[in-house]
């Protein structure tokens, strides 16, 4: 073997790895964007979801609010007794309460009340 074809051999090596290396950095950086975007899409879905739910939180806590405001008003009822009844009402459970409804606004507002309920909360 002469010195120039040991030489040969050896920039040959050289070169295949410093393609292996480039490689293997390029194949990092595509790995490493492609996983910066799923997990910034990842974050921006849970983002999404939370803002929903806490959406559909505050709908049905106005929705809450307004029927007991409204029983505590218009029948001069406790706010205890009147947030029950609206839950109790709206939510259609129906627990047999003695609490009655004597006035035909109220009666028509809960009529109301129900259907806006069923279809916020039912989806």
């Amino acid at each position: 073997r002469g010195g120039g074809e040991g030489t040969g051999v050896d920039d040959n090596r050289r070169k295949r790895t410093q393609l292996s290396r480039k490689n293997k950095n390029a194949r990092i950086k595509i790995y490493n964007n492609s996983t910066d975007k799923d997990s910034s899409s990842t974050i921006q879905k849970s983002r999404r979801r939370m803002r929903m739910y806490l959406a559909c939180i505050a709908i049905v806590l106005l929705w809450i609010t307004t029927g007991t405001i409204f029983y505590a008003k218009f029948n001069n009822w406790p706010l205890a007794q009147s947030f029950f009844y609206a839950v109790d009402a709206g939510m259609s459970i129906g627990f047999c309460t003695d609490v009655v409804e004597t006035r035909i606004g109220s009666r028509a507002f809960t009529i109301v009340f129900i259907l806006l309920g069923a279809s916020s909360v039912g989806g």
